[in-house]
C-alpha cells in the first residue's frame, strides 16, 4: 500500500496532478521508466489480493479476487491510448472499483466508503476540480485501502 502512494506523491511531485492515475504510466514512460505503472499495480495488486481473500468471508472472496484481478489488468493494458489495450484498460478499472465498492457494501464497511466519498469531495473541492478523473481514483483507492485495514 505504501508503494501505491509513494508512487502517486513522487508522479505528482514530478509531474504536477495527471489527468488520471492510468495516465502516468506515459509520464513515466516520457522519463524511460514506462515499466513503473505496472510494476505498482502488480506489487500492491497481489499482496493485497492475498490478504483481502483470506480476510474475507468464505462466501465473498471471488470479490476480493475480481477486484484486484481488474487491478493487475489495469497494469497490464497500460496503454490505454492504444487501440488494441483501451478496452482491457477501462473494463478492467470498472471491475477494479465496482466490486471494491460492491464488497465493502456487502460487508457494512460504512466508514471505508465515507472516507472514500468524503476524500473525493474534499480533494477535488480544494486541491483541483479540473483533475475529477484523478481524484475518482485516488478516492477509490483510498476507499479500498482504509476497506481492507478494516477488515
Amino acid at each position: 500500500v505504501a508503494a501505491i502512494i509513494t508512487y502517486l506523491v513522487v508522479t505528482v511531485m514530478t509531474f504536477g496532478i495527471p489527468k488520471s492515475i492510468s495516465d502516468t504510466h506515459y509520464l513515466w514512460k516520457s522519463k524511460g521508466r514506462d515499466y513503473l505503472f505496472t510494476f505498482v499495480m502488480w506489487g500492491v495488486g497481489i499482496p493485497i489480493l492475498i490478504y483481502w481473500i483470506s480476510v474475507s468471508p468464505e462466501n465473498l472472496q471471488f470479490i476480493p479476487f475480481l477486484s484486484i484481478s481488474g487491478m493487475c489488468f489495469v497494469g497490464a493494458a497500460c496503454a490505454f491510448k492504444e487501440t488494441l489495450t483501451s478496452t482491457v484498460h477501462y473494463a478492467s478499472a470498472g471491475v477494479w472499483a465496482f466490486f471494491a465498492v460492491l464488497y465493502f457494501v456487502l460487508v457494512h464497511d460504512w466508514v471505508a466508503l465515507t472516507v472514500g466519498v468524503l476524500s473525493f469531495i474534499l480533494l477535488a473541492l480544494f486541491i483541483g476540480r479540473k483533475h475529477f478523473t484523478f481524484w475518482a481514483e485516488v478516492a477509490c483507492i483510498l476507499t479500498m485501502i482504509v476497506g481492507i485495514y478494516n477488515l
